[in-house]
């Protein structure tokens, strides 16, 4: 996706600073990434080396799924598919939050609160972990230790707590950021008030209801696109601050 696509879809949205923060915040995100990344064939929890790539691998898969639900979010307003739109926002927040708790995690490892093999299975789990029946009762029946996936609203928790103290640093919000706005994008995702009234118009003259088939998004429908920069903004911030930490850390480690 390049700049000239970004913004011609955002331009009849947003003023030309918002084009230059979607297309800035994409980039952001592409300049991250990595093709292939070396491990060792140990089978030992806290092998450093190990856990030093695992943490890379999380990282990247992570990236993988903001690159593409960012330009989920850009395709859905060209096509005019809010609905569409605001579930590629929420799975953004969802995978911030997931960045986060990984940061959380590597930085109690770092300040000495948690053990590395601890951790080294942490980022394990990340990767193999699921909430399917038919796949914990697999795992279960063969022997293998049953990895079940952590809450996402557990994970949006610790996200907010290293987002409060790293991101905004000096001036820490009175809420929880990506809580909130995961919140209220779920809210929308559901067929309740916000989505229904998508659909529909007032004739209050007829009386009468106005399907909106094959009709645009409104402009204060769209404006819900501005949600992937508060999201996107989050993650490349704290997948950076993740590569430093363990940068520093496993360099320690390897002395």
């Amino acid at each position: 996706m390049d700049h000239l696509y970004i913004k011609r879809v955002t331009a009849r949205y947003s003023g030309n600073e918002g084009i230059k923060n979607y297309a800035e915040c994409y980039d952001l995100h592409t300049s991250l990434c990595e093709g292939h990344i070396p491990t060792t064939k140990s089978t030992e929890w806290g092998d450093f080396m190990q856990v030093a790539s695992n943490t890379r691998v999380v990282q990247q898969a992570l990236l993988h799924r903001a690159i593409r639900l960012f330009e989920s979010a850009i395709f859905s307003v060209e096509h005019e598919n809010l609905y569409s739109m605001v579930l590629s926002i929420r799975g953004h927040f969802e995978t911030t939050a997931a960045l986060g708790y990984l940061h959380y995690r590597l930085g109690l490892v770092n300040e000495g609160k948690l053990d590395l093999a601890v951790y080294h299975r942490d980022v394990a789990s990340q990767v193999l972990s699921t909430r399917d029946d038919s796949l914990l009762t697999r795992m279960k029946d063969s022997g293998e230790e049953v990895l079940e996936a952590k809450n996402i609203l557990s994970m949006l928790k610790h996200a907010d707590k290293v987002t409060s103290k790293n991101f905004f640093e000096n001036q820490p919000p009175k809420n929880d950021p990506l809580t909130d706005c995961y919140t209220w994008l779920s809210e929308f995702c559901h067929p309740n008030y916000h989505s229904m009234s998508v659909a529909i118009d007032v004739d209050r003259a007829g009386p009468s209801f106005r399907i909106r088939h094959e009709q645009p998004m409104r402009d204060r429908e769209a404006d819900i696109l501005e949600y992937i920069l508060v999201s996107g903004s989050i993650f490349v911030f704290l997948f950076a601050q993740i590569s430093d930490i363990a940068t520093a850390l496993f360099a320690k480690e390897n002395k």
